[in-house]
């Protein structure tokens, strides 16, 4: 079973906004998930609000392009009830603790969830 990695909407607005001095490292992980080696998941508020961004600094076409081609490497997380919710936090393998360096910033982690379920 591959990887699941949440991402929250933060992370895929410098993904898809291309933000620096973030967007290289998100930009790994979304090669990651293009290569089938792990499994994006995004809320499907994060979807509604970077497609706000998007729009807004990018417009329509631009913004709904983007988040078509995310879709492609993404699933849409669906709610689960709590007892298979993020189940724990795996720092054994180095290529978890990889991903865990990429996305640590501002002095907190704010990705290192894994799900039973994809």
């Amino acid at each position: 079973m591959k990887p699941v990695l949440f991402i929250d909407t933060n992370i895929m607005l410098d993904l898809l906004g291309e933000r620096t001095p973030f967007y290289n490292s998100i930009a790994k992980i979304a090669t990651l998930a293009d290569e089938q080696k792990i499994t994006i998941v995004a809320s499907a508020l994060s979807y509604a609000t970077v497609s706000y961004f998007l729009t807004k600094y990018e417009g329509v076409e631009k913004a709904k392009d983007k988040l078509r081609k995310f879709k492609v490497i993404s699933k849409i997380y669906q709610a689960e009830p709590p007892d298979r919710f993020p189940v724990y936090c795996h720092t054994g393998s180095d290529s978890i603790n990889a991903l865990r360096r990429i996305l640590y910033r501002l002095v907190r982690i704010f990705i290192c969830g894994f799900f039973r379920h994809a």
